[in-house]
């Protein structure tokens, strides 16, 4: 069999801790998922990162480290190559509002279980971005800062 190369989208995304909880964003779609947006052609993934997170939610955020990466095929066909940072807020009690326009609300959740409750009236949240929030969450309670990329 021959190998075939990835040739995908990169969606980078961004797991906000504050107090506890991490901000998860609903989109027109009513999916639910973490902040962020597709790289940039040319743009390096640190700067696109930030630039994703002030465009989306209108504040400046630090990278902490790349948390997790994953690849999934959507409904489309289309490959995405996702990059999940882990970002500090700069200022935590800047209010944060949807300057993009893509986000129709934004929730802060304390566990994956609280997350999994937001899947209502039509509203579902891709099977990805659930590990992602178990792994978080159970890392978090296991005394682990951070995640890794070994997989």
């Amino acid at each position: 069999m021959q190998e075939k190369h990835l040739i995908a989208d990169i969606p980078q995304k961004a797991i906000i801790n504050k107090n506890g909880k991490v901000l998860l964003v609903r989109n027109s779609e009513s999916h639910w998922q973490l902040p962020g947006g597709r790289l940039n052609e040319g743009e390096n993934p640190r700067e696109g990162i930030i630039r994703e997170i002030r465009e989306e939610l209108g504040v400046d955020a630090e990278l902490v480290a790349i948390y997790d990466v994953f690849v999934f095929q959507s409904k489309s066909g289309q490959w995405h190559y996702v990059v999940v940072w882990e970002c500090k807020l700069l200022d935590e009690t800047a209010p944060m509002k949807d300057l993009a326009g893509e986000a129709t609300q934004m929730v802060w959740v304390s566990t994956k279980e609280e997350a999994d409750r937001l899947e209502h009236d039509g509203s579902v949240m891709w099977q990805e971005y659930k590990h992602v929030l178990e792994k978080y969450f159970g890392e978090k309670y296991n005394g682990s800062t951070h995640g890794n990329t070994d997989h």
